[in-house]
């Protein structure tokens, strides 16, 4: 549940006076998806009843128990936790556990098409570029390592499956 009644709700200061706690989706990609979510609707603006647009706030915390090394915490302590976790979230994390390549690849007469959406390239082609390659560079050697490598391709799948970095399904998606 993305969106919930109340989330627009602010004090005299124009903080927002609404937390969303949920769970469940653990530190999966999911979790990427629900940051991406909330940055993307704190950039939007909402015209509101002093005739003025405003940022929408929107807060959500996830509690996972690995988060808050298994101690129970007060909503202070999860909201300064949550912020500094939240902050350190990075493409480079996505890539090291697989993440970040939610991209669909197809192969035609003699080529290979690449498409994922424009923000993911922009990430992707940063993360790439802090190691001295280009988009393409970084893709290209992330499908030759597939193909070419199999044996170091499937070790890696299988250490991140020790890590619980990928669900079930995503292991059946990749090998």
């Amino acid at each position: 549940m993305i969106a919930r009644n109340g989330q627009y709700r602010k004090d005299e200061a124009d903080n927002p006076k609404t937390y969303m706690l949920y769970g469940h989706v653990h530190n999966t990609f999911d979790e990427y998806l629900v940051n991406d979510f909330i940055l993307r609707t704190r950039d939007y603006k909402r015209f509101e009843k002093d005739k003025e647009y405003h940022n929408i706030p929107c807060n959500m915390i996830n509690c996972f128990c690995q988060f808050s090394d298994y101690v129970p915490l007060s909503l202070d302590e999860w909201i300064a936790l949550d912020k500094k976790r939240r902050m350190n979230m990075d493409i480079e994390d996505m890539i090291r556990t697989g993440q970040a390549l939610d991209i669909d690849v197809s192969f035609g007469d003699g080529f290979m098409k690449v498409t994922l959406s424009t923000e993911k390239y922009y990430r992707l082609k940063d993360a790439f570029s802090e190691h001295g390659l280009t988009i393409e560079e970084g893709l290209k050697k992330f499908v030759e390592w597939t193909v070419n490598k199999p044996d170091e391709f499937k070790a890696w799948v299988e250490e991140c499956k020790k890590e619980g970095y990928f669900s079930e399904a995503e292991i059946k998606a990749w090998t």
